[in-house]
């Protein structure tokens, strides 16, 4: 017996001791409510405390594997955020409630008599941010700030994810009708795609090309298909196609687009154009790197083909076809194509996601990320900068925006990101709980008991004031602001299960937006707190 709890204090198999009790303990629920991932957290800070340690490099390892995961599925709608000015709507949450916590925390600091590198330790435990605290850790070329951190995490992570587990009941959150509402204000951004068929009836664009009416130019429309008179089927034009009298054309694009091409080709009909019966809508998944980055133009798909792409889904949005589109991992096109055809134009796009994972771009996106997180700028006796945490942070930002760089492919499938993102969080959890719980006693010190109740306090009221101004007098979407204010805290452990939330991805969405703020912003928000040293 004595040699099999050894054994079970070897830091191997010590974490996977701790994973399997702390995951045992997140599914026990109480009237629906669970622990979720801080089950882990509990076990780790508990075994801990009895002596089971995790090897020492398995919280770096694993918080490196999450914020990687994160930036790079989070790069593309991060950035396209900023083009549809969906980014201003999570700004305010994140920006209020890092600043509550932030002068709260500052103002408790100096009244408990912390200093510049305690109350920095403070905030990045109350934020769950050990990012911040790495970067602290390395611009201060101190340790102090772990004591407060290491007391507050654990004690502020319960806090958020209990808090968030009653927050869908104390708001009486209607899923149905926040999604419903959600998906309306995309759409308002976003229009629905539609299609119609028109007959050239303009005597002013007969026997004129696409390109000589300026057609996509003047309407921000798509023809896709022209059957001509007398024709049994319809063929896929291209921009020196003649338009004549009476031809049958297919047109794609938004409400108002179709308005417009009305004007240009004359009245609608009910009539349909043809397609061979030979022909067929699929639709592809694009997985083949050698096409990524590439526009439809240049893959000619039409010339090779005979290939006729209806919309490009991507991100949960449906996009319009152009020539100057440039295909991303993980589009779903749908296209009618010629049964013959369509083997060898799946086999050119990919078709199904690859079960195979490519660690060279996995691990040069880390690297590069370490890299650019060593960059600070000397302010006095300290140095700030983005430290380890928010240079891959920012990489893989950047590289999931870009997709591909020559032959290196960035993006990775969505199963293999979720497998590293909770793999991850799960090692993070693990080792910092574990840490925690070597210097438990520490907590019940005079100084440990007044950063306990200060890691209650510090998110209860930040969450109360920045629920009710968010809430009450922006009226945002109750199921983004849980994604969002749980990006703002940097607590992925806080977000609802697929259960909780009739498996909506709304939450999930808003999180992957704000948290890439909200890290840099507590990154800052921590150095400051060594700037502002000596007023404390």
């Amino acid at each position: 017996m004595l040699e099999l709890i050894n054994t079970f204090k070897q830091p191997y198999v010590s974490l996977f001791v701790i994973i399997v009790c702390g995951i045992l303990l997140s599914k026990i629920k109480f009237k629906g409510i669970g622990l979720g991932s801080s089950g882990i957290v509990i076990m780790a800070i508990l075994l801990g405390n009895y002596g089971l340690n995790v090897p020492a490099s398995i919280e770096k390892i694993g918080l490196i594997m999450f914020i990687f995961a994160v930036g790079i599925q989070a790069g593309p709608g991060f950035f396209e955020s900023f083009k549809t000015g969906e980014a201003r709507q999570y700004l305010l949450p994140v920006l209020l409630t890092l600043s509550l916590v932030f002068l709260i925390s500052l103002g408790m600091s100096y009244a408990l008599g912390f200093d510049a590198l305690l109350a920095a330790g403070l905030f990045s435990g109350i934020t769950t941010s050990t990012p911040t605290l790495a970067a602290i850790v390395e611009n201060s070329s101190s340790n102090s700030s772990i004591l407060t951190y290491a007391v507050a995490y654990p004690v502020s992570l319960i806090t958020t994810i209990l808090s968030f587990r009653l927050l869908p009941r104390i708001l009486k959150i209607d899923v149905i009708k926040e999604e419903s509402d959600y998906h309306r204000e995309v759409l308002r951004i976003h229009p629905k795609i539609l299609t119609k068929h028109f007959e050239v009836k303009n005597p002013n664009i007969f026997n004129k090309s696409i390109e000589d009416i300026k057609f996509h130019q003047m309407t921000n429309a798509i023809i896709t298909r022209v059957q001509k008179k007398n024709e049994i089927i319809s063929l896929i034009p291209n921009i020196d196609t003649l338009l004549e009298e009476d031809d049958l054309l297919k047109v794609i694009g938004d409400k108002e687009a179709l308005e417009s091409s009305e004007l240009i080709l004359g009245p609608p009909t009910s009539l349909e154009t043809k397609i061979s019966p030979k022909e067929s809508i699929t639709s592809i998944l694009v997985t083949n790197r050698k096409v990524i980055g590439k526009t439809l133009e240049s893959l000619n798909l039409d010339g090779l083909f005979g290939a006729e792409i209806t919309f490009i889904r991507r991100a949960g949005m449906n996009l319009i076809p152009r020539g100057v589109t440039r295909l991303r991992f993980g589009d779903k096109i749908q296209v009618s194509v010629s049964q013959d055809s369509a083997p060898n134009l799946i086999k050119m796009l990919g078709g199904i996601e690859s079960s195979t994972i490519d660690f060279l771009p996995i691990s040069l996106a880390i690297v590069l990320g370490i890299i650019i997180g060593q960059l600070s700028v000397s302010l006095g006796d300290t140095h700030i900068g983005p430290g380890m945490s928010g240079g891959i942070l920012f990489t893989t930002l950047v590289l999931g925006r870009i997709g591909k760089t020559g032959p290196m492919l960035w993006s990775i499938a969505g199963k293999t990101n979720q497998f590293l993102r909770q793999l991850g969080m799960m090692f993070f959890l693990c080792g910092v709980g574990s840490s925690v719980g070597r210097n438990l006693v520490a907590a019940f010190t005079p100084a440990g008991i007044n950063t306990i109740l200060a890691s209650i306090a510090i998110p209860l009221v930040s969450i109360t004031v920045t629920s009710f101004f968010i809430l009450k007098i922006q009226r945002m979407n109750k199921l983004r602001f849980i994604g969002a204010l749980a990006g703002s805290l940097t607590c992925a452990a806080a977000l609802p299960t697929s259960e909780e939330v009739n498996n909506s991805s709304v939450p999930l969405t808003a999180y992957s937006i704000s948290y890439p703020f909200a890290l840099l912003m507590t990154i800052f928000f921590g150095q400051l707190f060594l700037f502002l040293g000596s007023y404390l």
